[in-house]
């Protein structure tokens, strides 16, 4: 298992790294410019309605709350941190 606990891959995700050449986030900040250049690199699309849910998460929640963050800098109102693997593959499995 990765940091976070099981699972290390969440079905249906995608892997944007959010640091910028491997620098922690408490030393350098991905901007938002930074972060939708990496975005489109992984061949994410953003929907575009602004509307629509979007679930970040990382190893302990740090990355994927800088990740909701940003989505929202860009109008994504319902971007939503889900923490790490583990609590996020819990929370899918409880979900109807």
């Amino acid at each position: 298992a990765g940091k976070g606990g099981p699972p290390r891959v969440i079905d249906g995700s995608i892997n944007v790294p959010l640091n910028i050449d491997g620098v922690p986030q408490s030393k350098r900040e991905t901007t938002r410019e930074e972060f939708a250049q990496k975005l489109s690199e992984a061949g994410v699309a953003l929907p575009s309605d602004k509307t629509a849910s979007i679930v970040t998460h990382c190893g302990s929640g740090g990355r994927g709350g800088r990740a909701t963050a940003l989505l929202r800098q860009m109008g994504y109102e319902n971007a939503v941190n889900g923490g790490s693997p583990s609590y996020l593959a819990t929370a899918l499995e409880a979900a109807p």
